[in-house]
């Protein structure tokens, strides 16, 4: 029996191999039929496995399919589905702000990561981020809202309207007839025709601005009726700042005192109020005539003391104070006016010594310091001045006295307080 199988088996190796050694059969050790013995594949190998090749297990060896495919990573495709995985488990779509694969959520302008876009953050009235500032009902963008905007008793937001005895009335109580601007029951004060933030008449103590054709006026308009205007009234005449260059009221029979307005004129160039009945002091806002060339003031019967400020004028060629009742000393600030060529304090009150700045004038032709009570020596600078001839007799001047002053003038000096030589 033994025997017989031998047989057997050399006989089928003897058929296997052909008779030349070659054995044949499957050589796929993962094959279900792999043969060990086999030296020669011969495409019998039977391979169970995935043979869908989008599938993450897909062995492209297999033959058959058994039904074992997989799409996903760990085969997990709740947590890893391949639409969003491959099948190593790496995202292959976009992670969202809180690192989730595929995610939903959002970072918002104030870093806040979720999926709910109804909290998202907001910007404010003042284009804050993420601000707490509110836009009141007047447009005013705070975060403040003690201040915030309220209505008025017109239910306006802002308004200025007020609650009165009256009911709720206007600021400036239009169509009511009941409180005045100052608040009072039937009162009779009412807002400034020319300046309508102040409340005048009635009980305020405050004279309203008024105006009238008979040029009368007061308050803030001027005497061409203008609210804030740039007209002087002077001496009952009305005249424009602007354009007034030149004022001659010679010999016009003017009384009273030079009123201060005149400083307003300031583009006059000539002013001669001479021969007239002026009475009172130089005002000193003539220094605000800064472009005066010529300032005529003689033969009035004007007194105090020469005002400091009209040494400003500094374009004065001409300056004429004569025949007045000025008393005190010439200010030396008249050394500034070197333009000067006329120079006439005559016949004045004029008292204490020459100032030694006049001989700052070297432009004067004429000069008259005559008539006055001036005391003490003339200055030595006196003679620098431009007139050869200066008259300065009827004074108290005292010698020496400089070569400019001819004998007339220093006979005619009472030197009776002079200390003797």
């Amino acid at each position: 029996m033994k025997h017989l199988l031998y047989i057997l088996c050399l006989f089928l190796l003897s058929c296997d191999s052909g008779g030349d050694g070659i054995i044949e059969g499957c050589t796929n050790e993962d094959a279900s039929n792999y043969n060990s013995s086999a030296n020669s594949d011969n495409g019998s190998c039977v391979i169970h496995g995935c043979l869908d090749s989008p599938a993450c297990n897909y062995n492209n060896e297999a033959t058959i399919d058994n039904g074992s495919c997989e799409y996903c990573f760990e085969d997990d495709c709740t947590t890893y589905p391949g639409i969003n995985y491959d099948c190593d488990g790496n995202c292959i779509v976009e992670v969202d702000c809180n690192g989730d694969c595929a995610g939903t959520k959002v970072l918002d302008e104030c870093d806040v990561c979720d999926d709910d876009s109804t909290n998202d953050c907001t910007q404010d009235c003042n284009d804050v981020w993420g601000g707490d500032a509110l836009e009141d009902m007047c447009s005013a963008c705070d975060n403040n809202s003690e201040n915030d905007c309220i209505q008025d008793c017109n239910g306006a937001w802002g308004g200025t309207a007020w609650e009165s005895d009256c009911g709720c009335v206007a600021v400036d109580n239009t169509g009511d007839d009941c409180d005045d601007c100052a608040g009072v029951a039937n009162g009779t004060a009412e807002l400034d025709e020319c300046d309508n933030s102040i409340c005048c008449g009635g009980n305020t103590g405050v004279e309203c601005s008024y105006y009238n054709n008979q040029n009368s006026f007061a308050g803030f308009y001027d005497c061409a009726g203008i609210c804030d205007g740039e007209y002087v009234d002077l001496w009952g005449e009305c005249y424009n700042v602007e354009n007034t260059t030149e004022l001659n009221l010679l010999g016009y029979e003017l009384t009273g005192e030079i009123p201060p307005e005149i400083g307003n004129l300031t583009n006059l160039t000539i002013l001669n109020l001479g021969v007239n009945q002026l009475t009172g002091e130089i005002p000193p806002e003539i220094g605000n005539l800064t472009n005066l060339e010529s300032l005529e003031l003689y033969s009035n019967q004007l007194n105090g003391e020469i005002p400091t400020q009209i040494g400003i004028l500094t374009s004065l060629n001409h300056l004429n104070l004569a025949a007045n009742q000025l008393t005190g000393d010439i200010p030396s600030e008249i050394g500034n006016l070197v333009n000067l060529i006329f120079l006439n304090l005559y016949n004045n009150q004029l008292t204490g010594e020459i100032p030694s700045e006049i001989g700052n004038l070297t432009n004067l032709t004429v000069l008259h310091l005559d008539d006055n009570q001036l005391s003490g020596e003339i200055p030595e600078e006196f003679c620098n001045q431009g007139d050869s001839t200066p008259e300065v007799g009827n004074n108290q001047l005292c010698p020496p006295y400089p070569t400019c002053i001819f004998q007339w003038d220093t006979d005619s000096q009472d030197t009776s307080e002079c200390p003797e030589e």
